[in-house]
């Protein structure tokens, strides 16, 4: 199989018995995840350092093991729609990279063919946006009752330390709970997410996960916000000409939010839910100039090609919201760059879900507190399932 790929121009380290890359990956892993970085630098060669050492030292058509299985980065944005669109070649590979993941994980995310069709179709009505619109009471209750435990905390005149993170987790929960099952987020509710986070910590697989995905799509916003002021001003303000004298807040305001649909989608192209997407060849197949031999892996790499200077730009590490002022494609050069949660019919059926439920929230703690990061903050960001602070979101809070 090495061979096969080497005579098709593509390079990586040789096969070495039994675990391939396995303990180099797993060194690496412990290494970046041993300290913090800044929170300018690239964050890629942190949450997948052997794909990006791999990259960076043998180019973008390159591949790294997995056990005895080569998996090979696809890096080019059309291509990476074709193994997204056809699910039938390129099937989920935890099935055979990750037992516990599997044992772990069951629904969408776990099925294939006509029985992810069927379930699929029996769930879209849940996550249609007439039916998220009447899922925003439920969010916005949700929000006030974690804001009025932090006003609690925080001196009308003065200011208090808060990590905010755990409080997200709980939120989205919550939100999930009362919406979805009907159920109140009590402490059973509670210890049972907690199990979930720990066990999917432990699989260490990114994939998407609405249980945890929209928490982590908060949290990344709060810290941007944090560490950007203008941009917290900004929206701030606009926020303030939509929901300054409504006690309700109104879905169809939320669509009229420019400035924090930008933030969010800076924020979606900085800290993907889904880092990358692997799948597994059923069956020797071409992809592009590439003939693939069955058992063959394949990796897309989305954080790598939202980070993609030939696509993004110079400043592509810059927190610049302002570049999706016209929308997804101009930003991304004119290409189909911009997939934070996949592409096509096996998109993430929770986005538009984790984007209204981030809305909510940063509209109800904009109108309620300034914030900044705490100089105890540290950035780590680290991938379980989605990806979270590894040193949480400590912040300074200002009641207004």
């Amino acid at each position: 199989m090495e061979k096969i790929l080497r005579e098709q121009g593509l390079k990586g380290n040789s096969y070495r018995l039994l675990f391939g890359d396995a303990k180099e990956t797993a060194m690496m892993y412990d290494d970046s995840y041993s300290r913090p970085i800044g929170i300018k630098d690239d964050i890629a060669p942190r949450v997948i350092p052997f794909v990006s050492k791999t990259i960076n030292t043998y180019g973008e058509n390159s591949f790294m093991w997995v056990g005895p299985r080569p998996l090979i980065f696809i890096m080019d944005a059309e291509l990476m729609k074709v193994v997204m669109k056809n699910h039938t070649l390129f099937q989920k590979s935890f099935k055979i990279s990750n037992p516990i993941f599997k044992k772990l994980i069951g629904g969408l995310i776990r099925f294939e063919g006509e029985r992810w069709s069927n379930n699929r179709k029996k769930l879209n009505s849940a996550f249609h946006l007439d039916s998220l619109k009447g899922m925003v009471p439920i969010m916005q209750q949700q929000c006030e009752n974690i804001l009025n435990e932090w006003k609690n905390m925080v001196p009308k005149d003065g200011h208090a330390l808060l990590d905010v993170f755990p409080y997200l987790v709980e939120y989205t929960g919550s939100v999930v709970s009362r919406s979805l099952f009907s159920v109140p987020f009590d402490e059973t509710i509670k210890r049972t997410f907690n199990m979930i986070s720990e066990l999917t910590l432990i699989a260490n697989q990114a994939q998407p996960f609405s249980y945890e995905t929209t928490s982590n799509l908060v949290v990344w916003t709060i810290v941007m916000l944090a560490a950007h002021q203008e941009w917290q001003a900004r929206a701030r303000e606009e926020v303030s000409q939509f929901f300054s004298n409504e006690k309700t807040v109104n879905p169809r305001d939320l669509n009229h939010l420019k400035n924090l649909s930008m933030i969010i989608n800076e924020v979606l192209r900085l800290y993907p839910p889904s880092i990358e997407v692997s799948r597994v060849v059923e069956k020797e197949t071409s992809l592009g100039k590439y003939c693939l031999p069955k058992g063959t892996m394949v990796m897309l790499p989305v954080i790598m090609l939202h980070r993609n200077p030939k696509v993004w730009g110079d400043d592509v590490l810059e927190f610049k919201p302002e570049r999706f002022a016209e929308g997804a494609l101009k930003a991304a050069n004119g290409q189909a760059a911009f997939i934070p949660f996949g592409w096509g019919v096996r998109n993430c059926i929770g986005a538009n879900l984790g984007v209204w439920e981030t809305k909510v929230f940063i509209t109800l703690m904009l109108l309620n507190f300034s914030f900044e990061l705490s100089p105890s903050y540290k950035h780590g960001p680290l991938v379980s399932l989605n990806m979270q602070p590894q040193y949480g979101a400590p912040l300074i809070l200002r009641r207004l």
